[in-house]
């Protein structure tokens, strides 16, 4: 599948965080896959990649305990579309 580029309706919370990010993507359920899979990214400023998981379309909880504070982006991906968010780690 190709990943559309249509941005994605996702909650993500708390923001800013200290300990742990819930993202909740609001994804179309396919024919084909009734619960598809997304790539959550977290990158700090630089662009690097801090952390990578995938979820099947449901409520994902990040443990963020071993990252520094500071400003962070993450990216949640499917083949619904594509969305990034800017989070703040305190």
């Amino acid at each position: 599948h190709e990943i559309g580029s249509v941005p994605l309706s996702v909650s993500i919370s708390p923001n800013p965080f200290t300990t742990h990010l819930t993202i909740t993507p609001n994804l179309k359920p396919q024919t084909s896959n009734p619960k598809p899979e997304t790539t959550i990214t977290l990158f700090d400023i630089t662009g690097k990649e801090i952390l990578r998981t995938k979820a099947n379309g449901d409520i994902t909880t990040l443990n963020t305990e071993g990252i520094a504070a500071g400003l962070y982006f993450v990216r949640v991906e499917s083949v619904n579309g594509i969305s990034n968010f800017k989070v703040v780690k305190q």
